[in-house]
């Protein structure tokens, strides 16, 4: 109880998140623990792949059952976000004028670095005892990946891999869905469908691949994408929070942040939201075990697999 106190004090969190950790969150560690059972005899750690929407709490999550295995159970857990692979706004501004002019903006399928994140998978499940490996990590305040001397290290060999991620998991769409346009953006800023079709075509191409190095997923399933504007902009107001604190406390600056605006977050949150409702219809149903959250971000519900399935 010692380590969820501490945990809910240092994140702000309510007791929204000591319930569900009562109730939800020590089981699911638990059961993480009998999986990576089987994947010793393997010699490489497990990897767990995280889906939630925007604002979810897929983050938070992880970083508790980190904390929580770490403690009670003395595992050496890695966690990754697929936010922390995107590519730089130079990189990203590359794709917009030769691809798309969305691509500028982060998000999607096609902004992030799959030869870095690939690279990162392959290194950690051969990671040795007396090995270190720096992991990306990527400021949305500034929307550029750390330079690399302040990102994280880890050492010696993994137990764990939890991968979060607003896609990740999410399989490409069938070519008829692509048609209709979803939103405002796709209407006014997608008539062709070049954007549509590109990172449906990557999914295939190089997202789905990836999956396929998971051993067991989850999802933090919303009750609807109506949830994401509000959780973003939650989020928003938070990151910009904890920014602000680290800079009072170093040398950091302020003048490079790009915190949203309300009308911001609106526009943001329609470049995700395609995707968003798709997996809400199309993972559960392949989801070793599925959360499903109320707008409190409650669990009300939880899905599980009698039987594991081939994404």
């Amino acid at each position: 109880m010692f380590v969820l106190s501490r945990f809910i004090n240092k994140h702000n969190l309510t007791d929204h998140f000591k319930d569900n950790a009562l109730t939800y969150w020590h089981p699911l560690a638990d059961e993480i623990v009998n999986w990576c059972q089987h994947q010793y005899q393997q010699h490489t750690p497990i990897f767990v792949g995280v889906n939630g929407c925007q604002g979810s709490g897929k983050s938070t999550l992880c970083q508790y059952l980190k904390q929580y295995l770490h403690n009670n159970y003395q595992l050496n857990v890695v966690c990754l976000s697929l936010d922390d692979f995107y590519l730089s706004s130079n990189e990203r501004a590359k794709h917009g004028k030769s691809i798309h002019p969305l691509f500028a903006t982060r998000g999607v399928p096609g902004t992030h670095n799959i030869p870095l994140l690939t690279h990162i998978l392959n290194k950690l499940t051969a990671l040795s005892e007396r090995q270190e490996l720096t992991l990306p990590q990527f400021d949305k305040l500034t929307d550029e990946p750390l330079a690399i001397d302040f990102c994280p290290k880890i050492a010696g060999k993994v137990d764990v891999v939890l991968f979060e991620g607003w896609c990740w998991g999410v399989a490409a769409q069938d070519d008829k869905q692509l048609t209709v346009p979803i939103n405002r953006l796709e209407k006014h800023y997608d008539p062709l469908l070049v954007w549509r079709k590109t990172i449906n075509q990557l999914l295939k191409q190089d997202y789905m691949p990836l999956y396929q190095q998971m051993h067991y997923w989850l999802m933090l399933k919303a009750p609807n994408f109506d949830c994401v504007y509000q959780w973003r902009l939650e989020q928003e107001q938070k990151m910009l929070t904890q920014y602000r604190a680290k800079s009072a406390k170093s040398l950091m600056t302020n003048k490079l942040l790009k915190a949203m605006s309300a009308e911001e977050v609106a526009s943001f949150v329609e470049y995700f939201q395609r995707l968003t409702e798709h997996a809400l219809i199309d993972l559960p149903p392949k989801m070793d075990k599925v959360f499903i959250l109320n707008a409190n971000r409650e669990v009300i519900g939880v899905q599980s697999k009698t039987r594991k399935e081939q994404m």
